[in-house]
């Protein structure tokens, strides 16, 4: 598991498994949110999923209590 940073732009979790990468967002507020890190990431690396965990995405605890194999 792995953070991404470039300049302002951020990704909280990089998952990887042998070649497929999941790339999680992970947002406090109630309603969804603009997620720029995502977008960036995404133009520079290969995602096979983009997950949003909270604001309107996965509920946090569905995300934390579901075998990591089933995101893949």
């Amino acid at each position: 598991m792995l953070y991404w940073l470039e300049r302002n732009r951020e990704v909280d979790f990089v998952l990887k498994r042998a070649d497929q990468v999941i790339a999680v967002e992970v947002k406090s507020m109630q309603r969804r949110q603009h997620v720029p890190g995502l977008d960036l990431f995404q133009q520079r690396f290969p995602v096979h999923k983009r997950l949003l965990v909270g604001a309107q995405g996965i509920d946090l605890e569905t995300f934390l209590t579901t075998d990591i194999s089933y995101w893949f």
